[in-house]
């Protein structure tokens, strides 16, 4: 991110603490017990919060950012099927919107995240980017329908007659309108919770206290949990590190339902083929 110099002074603060931590009170031959703190801190990020405004889906701009449809499409971009049916839209992201708010050139196309209808997991998803030039030039064809028997972990209510989803979420689309809100993401678990601290000396003990304070004074305020565009996010079934970097973030709220989990569009750029621009992955985990 273009700000990811620009810190907030209280995070710049448990950096330094935990350097002195780290070099005095774990092991220096085993990084295993200070690992998940190291990616905590080192995947630490600015996020920005969507304005979500529900609309008619005659009203909605379909070349925009929006969540669950419906999406973007033309005659050289059609709606995409699987094993006969149309599949479920997730998100729409305007990538170059996206790359002008976290100053990293993800594309300027439009990304689209779908999921088939019989995938009842989220582990077949599908990708696709839309070239900036066909989004502008290119005529929008409708939207699908779907059987009102559908059910899935996302709501598709505005294409439904009677649906149990319409009737739970209604039959309006979640346009984004806009990302007007900035804040500082970070998961970080607690030294208090894994170690006994009875007996470390004074000076180390008040490090160790400032720096859990910081964590729980913030908590709040930098809660990576929620809608967001880039950030970090809650380690469930993975740790931030053992994925691609985030590019969105969706929660079990407005249609969704990962259970008490959180789900993340990825991005990453092809060290081999940089030409290629940024890939796209999405994943999803629960307690």
């Amino acid at each position: 991110m273009s700000d990811a110099n620009n810190f907030p002074e209280e995070f710049n603060r448990l950096l330094m603490l935990w350097k002195e931590i780290k070099a005095d009170f774990f092991d220096p031959e085993d990084s295993s017990a200070s690992d998940r703190y190291e990616v905590g801190l080192r995947t630490a990020s600015w996020a920005w919060i969507p304005d979500i405004q529900m609309v008619s889906p005659k009203e909605v701009d379909r070349k925009r950012d929006m969540l669950l449809g419906p999406l973007f499409c033309s005659a050289e971009d059609p709606w995409p099927d699987r094993d006969g049916e149309p599949m479920i839209p997730l998100a729409q992201i305007d990538l170059a919107n996206a790359s002008s708010i976290g100053g990293v050139d993800v594309g300027n196309g439009l990304l689209q995240v779908f999921c088939p209808v019989k995938d009842k997991l989220g582990q077949r998803i599908y990708t696709r980017v839309i070239e900036r030039e066909s989004v502008t030039g290119g005529a929008l064809t409708d939207a699908p329908t779907f059987s009102d028997d559908f059910k899935g972990f996302a709501s598709v209510g505005w294409a439904q007659t009677s649906s149990e989803n319409r009737t739970l979420y209604g039959g309006e689309c979640l346009q984004i309108t806009g990302y007007t809100e900035k804040k500082f993401t970070l998961w970080m678990p607690s030294l208090f919770d894994g170690y006994d601290l009875t007996n470390l000396d004074a000076d180390m003990r008040a490090k160790i206290d400032e720096f859990e304070r910081i964590i729980s004074s913030n908590s709040d305020a930098w809660s990576p949990g929620g809608f967001h565009l880039f950030g970090t996010f809650y380690p469930i079934q993975y740790y931030p590190d053992e994925r691609d970097i985030v590019l969105f973030t969706l929660e079990s709220e407005h249609g969704f339902n990962f259970g008490d989990g959180q789900a993340q569009i990825f991005y990453t750029f092809y060290k081999k083929h940089p030409e290629l621009g940024a890939g796209f992955s999405f994943d999803w985990s629960c307690y």
